[in-house]
């Protein structure tokens, strides 16, 4: 996992309709809750500043996809 400091930039090559993200630590708790994509977002920043050091996922959901990615937080 690559670690972020405050800001956790991820990028797409394509966006679902009705898309969201969220970030879960490894407890399972939502720590920033969903934000759901529009159609024409490629990069998004997320600011992270406020989390604890520790790892988290990235959660993306769509209609036809759900998948996670771990990144630590500095």
């Amino acid at each position: 996992p690559n670690p972020a400091k405050t800001i956790l930039q991820v990028r797409f090559n394509n966006i679902a309709e009705k898309a969201e993200y969220s970030i879960v630590d490894m407890n399972g708790r939502t720590v920033i809750p969903a934000y759901h994509l529009r159609n024409n977002e490629r990069i998004v920043n997320i600011d992270i500043s406020t989390l604890q050091q520790g790892i988290y996922l990235f959660v993306y959901k769509s209609r036809q996809l759900t998948a996670s990615r771990k990144f630590v937080k500095k």
